[in-house]
């Protein structure tokens, strides 16, 4: 937080520092980062209520200074989640041996949770929802939540939409898929 300026680079990545700082640090090293970024700027926070404000707060700074967000967002509006809620995701990583001897796990992995907002310089616009929960599948259909530019819907794919279908089949909680018809 101390240095005025910092190089350039085509990717800069913040992770799971903005929690730690004052929201007056906070916008001083978006700002900054962002001012150092030529393509890619990359924002991770742990995937928790309390730190989600961070990431939306972070994306409309990133949004009013001219970039483009790339992910997990498909929209440059404000952020539709409902009050209680929050966009995160998960990812499996490799418990070393001495995290899971602390732990007491037995799992040689866990499940790490994580918001995030990537945003960059060249504009982009997205055709297609994000994955804001694991489909749901039943016999003869899958039903899934994503979140597009006009908000957040859940889509029954038939198993009849052969094409669909596939797609969403191998779709998982993040996916970034094509806008789904609801066949319903």
């Amino acid at each position: 937080t101390s240095d005025t300026a910092w190089p350039m680079h085509d990717i800069v990545v913040i992770g799971h520092v903005l929690n730690e700082l004052s929201d007056s640090q906070r916008t001083s090293v978006i700002a900054r980062a962002w001012q150092a970024t030529r393509q890619l700027l990359v924002i991770v926070e742990p995937g928790a209520p309390a730190f989600f404000p961070i990431i939306t707060s972070a994306r409309h700074q990133l949004i009013d200074a001219g970039g483009s967000i790339a992910a997990p967002c498909t929209h440059h509006h404000a952020c539709p989640m409902p009050a209680g809620q929050w966009c995160h995701f998960g990812q499996k990583v490799a418990r070393p041996d001495v995290q899971r001897t602390a732990k007491a796990a037995e799992l040689g992995w866990e499940e790490a949770k994580y918001a995030f907002v990537a945003c960059q310089r060249a504009p982009i616009h997205h055709t297609g929802m994000r994955l804001i929960h694991d489909p749901v599948r039943a016999k003869g259909y899958i039903d899934v939540v994503g979140c597009d530019k006009t908000g957040i819907h859940t889509h029954r794919i038939q198993k009849r939409d052969t094409q669909r279908y596939a797609q969403v089949r191998r779709a998982h909680w993040g996916s970034f898929i094509d806008e789904a018809k609801d066949n319903s």
